[in-house]
């Protein structure tokens, strides 16, 4: 299953906006740019609260709309309340209006592994009402290939999300017994204190399918040069991580690492879970196989530079088969694509929409990223310090200097500084 296209109609943050998603191999559309190297990623950008991880709530409740009412999920404020409306219901005598429903569309392009069905395409909805103080969810689905999304350990309809709050759950007491499996998998977007599989539990359930050895090469591959997951155990039983040569358990690890290894960890549980057990196979290889959609808020939390230029293309290339949509607030994570795998959330009045530009940024630096139409900065100096044009009309203005003077002064500001130290 990939996600083709997404329409929200006032909800949270928006008023109506349409979106389409990249996928592998997708056809071109008239009128369509389609990325000519990751062809498997879509990237949001925006400023705080524009609108990205809404997207991200609207792509798991749309696809998970036959499920989703008996999921262990809870709507809350997701019906988008401008000033000027209220409730269910008109109020009487002060001119507020009643609240229009929410609703979000997905068209989902399927097959043979999400339906047995003759179809390339599914259509779900979620609306959501407002009564009194509740938001109730009622849920339609087009088309007759939905049967497999009620089948938990189906790989059919693969669909896994990670928030900026991702963390691995602590072993001692994790559960899984409140919510259904597939809405776990997608928990993390709506509940702020969502914990992923412990990393301990992840290596237990994957060794014992048989799908550890895969998991590790897969998490080792990602992973920067001198970090990898040995095959040493310490005393009481716990993996360790070989850091450069020095040996961690995972909860020794850096917050950078953990919070990195924590959604990788739990991405391939969840696929391993939806795939038979290989105990008899050791020629591994199903999990970059399985096809379906990985949501990621914030790709690039707590990462090294170096390492956010390479992750994209990592991810992309380990993963062929799957349909990533990302959010950043990186230039260096932008600078890795193309327009084309390039969307941006920005505020029109009072509601947010969605565009895609044809301005290309792919392999420029960071200031011009920054300053270019995707994060629209006006200047990378700090605010004190303003343009470089507008620090040498203060310098001139404090020393009564010249116009020559200023084109010398601006072309030294532009020369890279270099520290020195006296010996």
């Amino acid at each position: 299953m990939y996600i083709d296209k997404l329409t929200i109609k006032n909800f949270r943050c928006f008023s109506e906006t349409t979106v389409w998603l990249n996928y592998p191999k997708r056809t071109a559309q008239r009128g369509r740019v389609l990325p000519k190297k990751f062809d498997n990623v879509t990237l949001f950008i925006g400023a705080n609260g524009a609108g990205k991880t809404t997207v991200f709530k609207g792509v798991c409740l749309s696809v998970l709309a036959p499920i989703i009412g008996n999921s262990g999920f809870r709507a809350e404020f997701l019906i988008r309340r401008p000033v000027g409306y209220t409730g269910d219901t008109p109020s009487r005598g002060n001119g507020e209006k009643a609240l229009p429903n929410s609703s979000v569309n997905v068209e989902l392009q399927v097959n043979e592994v999400d339906t047995d069905v003759p179809t390339k395409r599914l259509l779900g909805q979620v609306v959501i009402h407002r009564r009194g103080d509740t938001e109730d969810i009622t849920t339609a689905m087009v088309g007759d290939g939905w049967e497999r999304i009620y089948e938990n350990a189906s790989p059919a309809f693969f669909l896994v999300a990670y928030s900026a709050n991702r963390r691995a759950a602590n072993p001692e007491g994790y559960t899984e017994r409140n919510r259904s499996p597939r809405y776990q998998r997608v928990a993390g977007i709506f509940e702020e204190y969502f914990g992923l599989v412990p990393f301990t539990v992840g290596y237990l359930e994957l060794a014992q399918c048989g799908r550890l050895e895969d998991a590790i090469r897969i998490l080792n591959k990602l992973l920067p040069d001198g970090v990898e997951l040995s095959g040493t155990k310490d005393h009481e039983g716990r993996p360790l991580f070989d850091s450069h040569g020095v040996l961690h358990p995972f909860t020794a690890l850096s917050d950078g690492y953990r919070g990195f290894i924590s959604w990788i960890w739990d991405m391939l549980v969840q696929m391993a879970r939806t795939l038979p057990s290989n105990l008899d196979n050791l020629s591994g290889g199903e999990l970059v196989k399985l096809q379906g959609v990985v949501i990621v808020d914030e790709i690039d939390l707590f990462l090294h530079p170096r390492w956010q230029r390479f992750l994209i293309e990592e991810l992309a290339t380990e993963f062929p088969n799957l349909q990533f949509i990302f959010s950043t607030h990186s230039p260096l994570v932008v600078g890795m694509l193309e327009s084309a795998n390039l969307r941006i959330i920005r505020r029109d009045g009072e509601a947010s929409i969605i565009e895609q530009y044809t301005e290309e940024v792919e392999g420029k630096t960071p200031n011009e990223i920054l300053t270019s139409s995707y994060f629209n900065l006006s200047s990378t100096r700090s605010p004190a310090s303003g343009t470089l044009s507008e620090q040498v009309e203060r310098e001139l203005e404090a020393e009564g200097g010249y116009v020559e003077n200023g084109s010398r002064r601006l072309g030294e500001l532009r020369q890279p500084a270099l520290l020195t130290y006296d010996s």
